[in-house]
C-alpha cells in the first residue's frame, strides 16, 4: 500500500516541503487574527493581547493550510528562459551607466528634501563616539562607528547648527552607494543575459520605490548593514556558480569571503550569529567535496574564532563590552514581564529574585508588550544587579516559562508580531526622515525651496509595509528550492533568514523595519535563486 502511495506521487519530497510551508503560513494567518494591537502611544497587557484559540481555529488552520498547499504546489515556477538569454559577451557598461544615472537622478529629490539626512537616536551614539564626546564601546557596532570617524576626519563637522560636514558626506556617500550597488547588480544581471525589458523594469523599481532612497538618506546603521548583507548574499550566489563551473574556488574568492564575513560581524552586533549560521550551512552544503570542505571549513573556522576572540577577550580587556546583556535578553525580559503582569505561576524564590531586579508592581505598571525599552531604561530596573546575575536570571526565566508555557508563547508572539505577521506594520523605525532637535541638527527642505513643490508630501508613506512580507518571501524561496532539491541555491538566502531569525529570538521591539532592512533589500536575490534553479 505504501509503495502504491509513493508511486502515485501524492507523497514525495516536494509535497512534504510544500506542506510544511503551508502549515507554517496558515499558522501565521490564524495566530495573526488573534493578536489585538492598541494603536495608541503606549501598550499594556490590557490593550495589546493575544486572544485565546478555539476549535474553530484548528479547523481554520487545516482549511487555510490546504488552500495554501494547493497554491504553492501548483504555483508556476520562475523559468530562467523567461527572463534570461545566454550569457552576453558585453561587459554591460551601457546597462551600468543607464541604471546608475536613472537611479541617482531619482534619488536627488530625496536628498534635497531631507538635507542633511535623517538622524535616529542610535546614530547619535556612534557620532558622539566618533567626535570623542563619548567613550568607545561595542554597544554601537564598531564598524559603523569607525565609518563615522572616517567621515568626521575627512569632512569635519559637529552637532553645531550649520557645521554638518560629516553629515553631508555620509548622506551623499550612503545614497550614492545604494545607487552604485543597484547599478552594478543590474549590469551583472545584464551580463548574465537578463532581457533588456527586465533591465528597465528592475532599474525603475530600484529608482522609484521610495523605501530605497528613504534608507539612503536615513543615517542609521541598518542601511549600511543592509548593504553588507546584500553583498554577502550576492557573493554567495556567485560562489555557488564558481564552484559549479570549476568544482573549486580560488584564493581570491576566499579573501572576498573573509572580508565580507568580517563586515557582517562588525557592522551589526547580531552579525556574528548570522555569519556563524551561514558558514555552517555553507560547509554542510559542500560536505561531500573534500577539497572544498577543507578550504571552506578551515577559512570559516578561522574567521569565526578570530571574530569571537576580538569581540570577547580583546573587547573585554579594552572594556568595550559594556551593558550588553540587557540588549541580547530583550525577549526573555519581555516574557518575564508578561508572566509577572498577568499573574503567572512562580515560586517564592523566583518572585524574590524578580523583585530584586525591579519591584513586582513596577513590572506590571511599566511593561509594554511591544517594546522592552520602558523596562530597561526605567530607574527602578537595577541594571547592575541584572548584569551581575544573568545566569540566575536565565534560570528563573526558564523556570517561569516551564510553569507558564502558554503565557511565554503569547508574550513572544506579541513582542515579535511585526516580523512574523504580514498584516502587522507600524511607522516605528520604518524610515528616518527627521532629525532629533536636541542634537542641534536641523533639516532643510531645499527641493520645496527651489521648486515650490513639496516632494515630501508626494513620497511620504501613508501606509506601512510589514517587514514580515519579505521574510515570508525568503521562507517561500527556501522551501520551494528544497522541494525542487536545489539545496545549493538556498545558500544565498541564508544570511537574510539568519538576520530575521535573530530578531525572532531577540527583538527589542515588535516593530522596527530598519532591523530587517537587509531582508527587504535581498528580495531580488531570492527571486534570482528561484529563477536560476533550472
Amino acid at each position: 500500500m505504501l509503495e502504491k502511495i509513493k508511486k502515485s506521487g501524492v507523497v514525495n519530497t516536494s509535497n512534504v516541503f510544500h506542506a510544511v510551508f503551508a502549515a507554517l503560513f496558515s499558522l501565521m494567518i490564524v495566530f495573526g487574527r488573534h493578536v489585538f494591537e492598541y494603536s495608541g502611544d503606549r501598550g499594556t497587557v490590557d490593550n495589546v493581547y493575544f486572544v485565546d484559540l478555539g476549535w474553530i481555529d484548528f479547523f481554520s488552520w487545516i482549511l487555510i493550510g490546504v488552500l495554501v498547499f494547493l497554491t504553492v504546489a501548483n504555483f508556476p515556477k520562475l523559468k530562467r528562459e523567461c527572463f534570461f538569454y545566454d550569457k552576453r559577451e558585453s561587459k554591460g557598461i551601457g546597462a551600468l551607466v543607464f541604471s546608475f544615472l536613472t537611479i541617482a537622478v531619482c534619488y536627488v529629490p530625496y536628498v534635497m528634501s531631507f538635507w542633511p539626512g535623517g538622524i535616529y537616536s542610535d546614530t547619535v551614539g556612534s557620532m558622539e563616539i566618533a567626535l570623542g564626546i563619548s567613550d568607545l564601546t561595542s554597544h554601537e557596532p564598531i564598524g559603523y562607528t569607525m565609518l563615522w570617524k572616517l567621515m568626521f576626519m575627512i569632512a569635519g563637522g559637529s552637532f553645531e547648527p550649520g557645521d554638518y560636514g560629516a553629515l553631508y558626506m555620509f548622506t551623499v556617500v550612503q545614497t550614492l552607494s545604494l545607487a552604485v550597488l543597484f547599478a552594478f547588480f543590474i549590469a551583472w544581471l545584464f551580463r548574465r543575459g537578463l532581457k533588456r525589458r527586465f533591465v528597465v523594469i528592475i532599474t525603475l523599481v530600484f529608482a522609484l520605490f521610495p523605501l530605497f532612497p528613504f534608507y539612503g538618506v536615513s543615517l542609521w546603521k541598518d542601511t549600511v548593514f543592509g548593504i553588507v548583507i546584500f553583498l554577502y548574499s550576492w557573493f554567495l550566489f556567485c560562489l555557488n556558480e564558481k564552484i559549479s563551473a570549476d568544482n573549486d574556488i580560488s584564493v581570491g574568492y576566499l579573501i572576498k569571503y573573509i572580508i565580507l564575513s568580517v563586515c557582517v560581524v562588525f557592522f551589526r552586533n547580531n552579525g556574528i550569529y548570522i555569519m556563524i549560521f551561514t558558514s555552517t550551512i555553507l560547509v554542510l552544503i559542500y560536505l561531500k567535496n573534500r577539497t572544498l570542505l577543507k578550504k571552506l571549513g578551515i577559512t570559516s573556522l578561522a574567521v569565526i574564532i578570530a571574530c569571537l576572540v576580538i569581540q570577547h577577550p580583546v573587547f573585554d580587556a579594552l572594556e568595550l563590552n559594556v551593558d550588553t546583556s540587557i540588549e541580547s535578553l530583550s525577549v526573555p525580559i519581555q516574557q518575564t514581564a508578561y508572566i509577572v503582569s498577568t499573574g503567572g505561576k512562580m515560586s517564592d524564590e523566583e518572585a524574590e529574585f524578580i523583585q530584586s531586579v525591579m519591584p513586582l508592581e513596577a513590572w506590571h505598571e511599566i511593561y509594554d508588550p511591544i517594546v522592552v525599552d520602558y523596562i530597561k531604561f526605567d530607574p527602578s530596573f537595577d541594571r547592575g544587579f541584572f548584569n551581575d546575575n544573568v545566569g540566575r536570571f536565565m534560570k528563573v526565566y526558564l523556570g517561569l516559562c516551564l510553569k507558564n508555557p502558554v503565557k511565554a508563547v503569547k508574550a513572544h508572539l506579541l513582542n515579535t508580531m511585526g516580523y512574523w505577521d504580514i498584516t502587522k506594520s507600524s511607522s516605528s523605525a520604518y524610515i528616518c526622515p527627521t532629525s532629533i532637535p536636541w542634537t542641534g541638527v536641523f533639516q532643510g527642505d531645499y527641493f520645496t525651496y527651489y521648486t515650490k513643490i513639496c516632494f515630501q508630501d508626494l513620497v511620504y508613506p501613508q501606509k506601512y509595509l510589514s517587514a514580515a512580507i519579505f521574510a515570508w518571501i525568503a521562507i517561500y524561496a527556501l522551501f520551494s528550492l528544497l522541494a525542487d532539491k536545489k539545496r545549493k541555491n538556498v545558500l544565498p538566502i541564508v544570511p537574510a533568514l539568519a538576520l530575521w531569525g535573530t530578531l525572532m529570538i531577540a527583538a527589542p521591539l515588535a516593530f522596527s523595519f530598519r532591523y530587517v532592512f537587509g531582508v527587504f533589500l535581498c528580495t531580488p536575490i531570492y527571486l534570482l535563486c528561484l529563477a536560476d534553479r533550472d
